[in-house]
């Protein structure tokens, strides 16, 4: 049994070793699989001209679509001739060295991205201007960028990343969300000039506020599925809502400003999320799951809210707009509502970027009206979206992946009355009317009335012939 065990073990390692060993070449690109549908950008010193790394790539031995997570290590070292690396967002880490003494003119960081590796752009000495540090960045090693010629440093991030040593020249200015809390961390607060950052990012613009942070001094116009990046509550001089609406069908709705009825009436319709409706049959296993919503008609609408909206008309060639009363922004969040059965947790989690790699098996995303799973693992979240996930709490059919699909075939229905301020959402269970008649086998799999043999019949034994 030990040796078998061994086997077993020695077996996998090997296979885990062997996939990390794994390489292709796709446009011109050298990758290395990380993972069953994720790889990084491999070792590539022999490249030349600009580099544009696509977000998705396919491995030409067997067809597969990879997400591309990373850059590697020593991926672009000491390469002098590539003047620019387009980086796609759903890069979450950037290898140790990976951009080292190469000849770049100017970097351009993702959201999303998470870990910046020791030395990745150490004696990049042509890149000057202005180094934006995205707000998902959580850890920046040693040496970072030591010898990297800019004048300053926006950091998004509302939490300090870790710094490694001399990450920066302390010497330029850095801006930062939170002057105080920077200020206390260990690295940031060797920062001789260290500001209050007033500048926020909608889509591929940065806009910069007053000096205090509360207000752009301008009209603003938020398109629909821009990414949105912003440590400030602030108010615009004019605020407009952008979206273009292909149907009619229910949409998510994640916006940071509130909005009034009188915002979109005659246009659109706005529901909040109500409840989960879970119909169950007489052993208590979920059957049927519905989402109940209720129209918004009275009350204004939470920024960073998860909720619903539809067109009256659509036009896939148009973009409609909502002019925006309040004309205040607040500061961006990936914010979460939950409710839970006895079986199951539901949390609607809204965010203001684009999400690739969500596995189909743990979210679940609205779509024609219905919520439902996605079709492969590489779909893509819209910034501005929510989505759901759902958890089981370890009951007897808490486990939504291994019940019947018709369970989790989720309908949108609207309630014929009004919401209220709805603050949380709950969870209703009701057996269904007809559970009188469900008929199981011993094994407590539900069978019809043709079935022949013993079964659970009104919670008894009986012989069906």
């Amino acid at each position: 049994m030990k040796k078998l065990l061994f086997t077993i073990l020695a077996t996998l390692y090997c296979m885990a070793m062997n996939a990390q060993d794994v390489t292709f070449t796709a446009g011109g690109i050298k990758y290395n699989v990380t993972g069953d549908n994720t790889v990084e950008v491999g070792e590539n010193s022999n490249l030349s001209g600009s580099v544009v790394i696509p977000a998705t790539v396919t491995n030409p031995d067997d067809g597969k679509t990879c997400n591309v997570t990373g850059i590697g290590e020593y991926a672009f070292y000491s390469n002098r001739d590539i003047p620019s690396v387009s980086i796609p967002e759903g890069v979450t880490y950037i290898g140790s060295g990976a951009f080292r003494q190469t000849a770049l003119t100017s970097i351009s960081l993702p959201e999303g991205l998470i870990s910046i590796g020791s030395h990745a752009f150490f004696s990049c000495t042509n890149i000057k201007g202005d180094l934006v540090i995205p707000s998902t960045v959580k850890s920046i090693g040693e040496g970072a960028f030591k010898s990297v010629s800019v004048n300053t440093v926006k950091v998004f991030a509302l939490d300090p990343p870790e710094l490694g040593k001399d990450a920066f020249e302390t010497l330029i200015s850095c801006y930062v969300p939170d002057v105080e809390k920077y200020q206390d961390r260990d690295g940031w607060k060797d920062f001789q000039n260290i500001k209050l950052l007033t500048d926020f990012r909608l889509g591929d613009q940065m806009y910069s506020l007053n000096e205090t942070g509360e207000r752009l001094d301008q009209d603003l116009t938020f398109n629909d599925k821009d990414l949105y990046v912003s440590s400030f509550d602030f108010t615009a001089n004019k605020l407009t809502y952008s979206r273009t609406f292909k149907n009619t069908n229910w949409q998510p709705l994640y916006v940071p400003f509130t909005m009034s009825y009188d915002d979109w009436e005659g246009k659109f319709d706005v529901a909040a999320i109500n409840n989960f409706h879970e119909y169950t049959d007489e052993k208590g296993q979920t059957i049927k799951t519905e989402l109940e919503v209720r129209l918004v008609k009275e009350h204004t609408l939470k920024p960073n809210h998860p909720y619903l909206i539809k067109a009256h008309i659509a036009d896939a060639t148009k973009a409609q707009e909502i002019n925006i009363s309040s004309k205040k922004m607040y500061k961006s969040y990936e914010n979460s509502i939950v409710c839970s059965s006895v079986e199951r947790k539901y949390t609607f989690t809204g965010t203001y970027r684009d999400i690739t790699g969500m596995r189909t098996d743990d979210y679940i995303f609205l779509s024609d009206g219905k919520l439902c799973k996605a079709t492969d693992d590489n779909v893509k979240l819209s910034a501005q979206r929510w989505y759901l996930s759902i958890e089981s709490l370890g009951s007897q059919f808490g486990d939504y992946n291994n019940v019947g699909a018709k369970a989790f075939s989720f309908d949108v229905k609207l309630l014929d009355d009004e919401a209220t301020g709805i603050d949380e959402i709950t969870v209703t269970r009701t057996p269904l009317k007809n559970r009188s008649e469900a008929i199981y086998n011993l094994n407590g799999i539900r069978v019809n009335g043709n079935y022949k043999g013993i079964v659970i019949k009104n919670g008894k034994k009986v012989y069906q012939k």
